[in-house]
């Protein structure tokens, strides 16, 4: 399987620790993205925020996106050199409007792993 970007539902458990390992040992030029897509206490969940000791183990996607400003923060918590942006809110959004235009793929092959449970 060719993969140029790998994007993962992101909460930094355990199995989201052993996929990165996997990804970066196997597919060391693939960039993997977490997508922090929900609103939770950070207090509540620390788990959430890397800290330095995991980003220097690359137990972490390259790239966190989260789904405003505000949060940027609450995930570089423990680590200011995790990478981390805004992105898109997927699960707000409506996937199904029907678009006019066509997006140019360019041979690209992107995997999106989602959560299992709808819960």
């Amino acid at each position: 399987l060719k993969l140029d970007l790998f994007i993962v539902w992101y909460e930094n458990q355990p199995i989201d620790k052993g996929m990165i390992i996997g990804l970066r040992e196997f597919y060391p030029k693939v960039r993997i993205k977490g997508d922090m897509a929900s609103i939770v206490d950070f207090n509540y969940c620390i788990h959430l925020s890397p800290t330095t000791l995991e980003y220097q183990n690359k137990v972490i996607p390259h790239t966190i996106s989260v789904i405003g400003e505000d949060l940027i923060k609450e995930v570089k918590k423990f680590s200011s050199d995790v990478n981390v942006n805004v992105g898109p809110a997927f699960r707000f959004m409506d996937l199904y409007i029907e678009s006019d235009s066509k997006l140019a793929c360019n041979n690209k092959k992107i995997l999106i792993v989602l959560p299992l449970s709808p819960f």
